[in-house]
């Protein structure tokens, strides 16, 4: 929930006394997301991990090695075909 939906629900609950229902229907949030607004005293925040910095290694996939062979590209580079693929002639 955003901090102005958190202070919205405690607008329309403190100052214009709207039942909780009423606020669940206009704004579209749960009931008990509503009741958690109104016993909070603050906004709930969101704690973002940090993430750990260290040197950047690129995937094997994206080097275009898997398990010490070299990824296809295509089909048409090896001389497969796969059904229904024209072949280009």
């Amino acid at each position: 929930m955003i901090v102005e939906d958190w202070a919205e629900i405690r607008r329309l609950h403190r100052s214009e006394e709207i039942p909780i229902k009423a606020i669940v229907r206009k704004l579209g949030v749960s009931r008990n997301a509503v009741r958690r607004a109104l016993a909070a005293d603050a906004p709930r925040r969101r704690v973002v991990p940090e993430r750990p910095v260290g040197e950047f290694r690129p995937s094997p996939a994206a080097e275009g090695v898997h398990r010490g062979k070299r990824l296809r590209t295509s089909f048409a580079r090896d001389g497969r075909r796969h059904a229904g693929a024209s072949d280009g002639r």
